[in-house]
């Protein structure tokens, strides 16, 4: 399975055999900066200019859950292997951990700069988050506390 995301708003999946899109996903009313696919391949995170992450049903296309929270461009999404957390950046300087089941922000992680890209460990313990500089840009978390800037 293949998303991409765009100036269009919408959030693509697309068929690997015949290369064009299986099915769309409209909702932001923004640019839409990034996408993740849960590891079982069932949800979809999307993000971008419209400061709300988005999850969707990847077989139905439906809005599952919108989060706010972010005060800015939100420039990375991403799942946590086992699908129980989904952590995210934004240019506000912040990257944000969701409790998938409780709907709603564990943490908020602060950067003195912009955040562009967010990761998180397989074992949904550790939080990797970087910004457009150089490697001092980047930042690792424990959930709950930082560990290095």
């Amino acid at each position: 399975m293949l998303a991409s995301c765009g100036g269009d708003h919408k959030v693509l999946l697309w068929n690997l055999r015949t290369g064009g899109p299986a099915s769309s996903f409209v909702g932001h009313k923004h640019v839409v900066s990034s996408v993740a696919i849960s590891a079982n391949g069932k949800v979809l995170a999307s993000g971008g200019g419209d400061q709300v992450i988005k999850l969707w049903d990847a077989k139905t296309r439906q809005e599952l859950h919108s989060y706010r929270g972010h005060k800015n461009w939100i420039s990375s999404v991403g799942f946590s292997n086992d699908g129980h957390f989904l952590v995210s950046a934004s240019v506000d300087k912040t990257v944000r951990l969701y409790e998938l089941g409780a709907q709603t922000a564990n943490s908020g992680y602060g950067h003195t700069k912009e955040v562009r890209a967010v990761a998180i460990s397989p074992d949904g313990k550790l939080l990797a988050s970087g910004r457009p500089t150089t490697a001092s840009g980047c930042g690792t978390w424990r959930r709950g506390r930082r560990r290095s800037r």
